[in-house]
């Protein structure tokens, strides 16, 4: 939902560079005209198409959509502070088809119940329709598609989620959820976005990805364990760039040449490698690039791991560093 606020914003903001003065929606709160980008004759027809307000007579999807992202707007802590805030702006958003102020245990369980992949539908209904106003400017670049992967932890009281993670030797329960997303970088916005545990792996959200041929996609280390998908991706022509964690274990196959150009912006070595151990004949491995990189401004050294064997050493560093 964070997400689809984010995405709303820029809309709002770039469409109303590209309108004249005259057209401003002038008089509204913001909250108000970022939300007049929301079609609800759209709204209304996901929601008959998925069925989210067959058993609810008042507090129907749009309503649903709109509380929610108040709360975001407004930094709300907590269900009642939503609920109260929503019924002192009653005069303010009355105009945008609110026709019912819900009680906390109504969005208590409209949160429950209804079910979130509507939002989803939503999200990418609004990226259809307005994709062409985000900027552009980095579209007119001349590469390939690139793609960025991360994860947050949104951490939880453990009386919420008392069985949630596991119990370390400090007593410090690593309770919550973790956001996976998926970023296209030509304009700034989640394409996939999914949860889990806080205390489960990165690695299993690579399997929900599918890019194009050519595609470029940047992950930090907690990825880069997961040889299975990046092997996937390999068989698939996507091209990965993570960094080596540190308990990696490899085998040195070649050394590549390094110019001139190369060492002055910082390249080390460049080797081609083949990831993983012999422990068994089952285990995967996984043959890529390490590329060692000392950054000038700060003088620390990087390991960056890659299988775009025809990319230079400074290009790969490149993709890690717009990550």
């Amino acid at each position: 939902m964070n997400s689809l606020f984010c995405w709303l914003v820029l809309v709002y903001h770039n469409f109303n560079l590209t309108m004249s003065k005259s057209k401003l929606f002038t008089g509204q709160p913001i909250f108000s005209q970022v939300l007049s980008y929301v079609p609800r004759t759209n709204i209304f027809a996901l929601a008959d198409e998925y069925g989210t307000d067959a058993y609810y007579k008042y507090f129907k999807t749009y309503e649903h959509l709109v509380t929610l992202l108040y709360g975001i707007f407004n930094r709300c802590n907590g269900l009642r502070e939503v609920v109260t805030g929503i019924q002192a702006w009653e005069k303010r958003i009355q105009h945008l088809g609110i026709l019912y102020q819900p009680r906390r245990t109504t969005l208590a369980d409209a949160n429950q119940n209804r079910p979130s992949e509507i939002f989803e539908k939503i999200y990418y209904d609004l990226y259809t329709r307005y994709s062409h106003f985000l900027p552009d400017s980095r579209n007119k670049k001349k590469g390939r598609k690139l793609y960025i992967v991360d994860s947050t932890t949104i951490s939880l009281f453990q009386e919420i989620l008392k069985s949630a993670g596991r119990s370390p030797v400090n007593g410090k329960r690593k309770g919550g959820i973790k956001v996976h997303t998926l970023i296209d970088s030509d304009h700034d916005v989640p394409c996939l976005v999914r949860m889990s545990a806080a205390a489960s792996a990165d690695v299993a959200f690579l399997k929900k990805i599918n890019l194009q041929k050519g595609s470029v996609i940047v992950m930090d280390r907690g990825y880069a364990h997961g040889y299975e998908h990046l092997n996937r991706f390999n068989d698939e022509g996507i091209i990965w760039v993570s960094r080596l964690r540190g308990n990696s274990v490899y085998e040195n196959l070649h050394e590549n040449e390094i110019r001139d150009y190369q060492r002055e912006k910082g390249v080390i070595q460049d080797q081609n490698i083949l990831m993983g151990h012999n422990h068994h004949t089952k285990n995967k491995k996984l043959s890529a690039r390490l590329i060692t990189f000392k950054d000038a401004e700060t003088g620390h050294i990087f390991e960056f791991i890659s299988n775009g064997m025809k990319l230079t050493a400074t290009q790969i560093a490149t993709y890690y560093k717009r990550r």
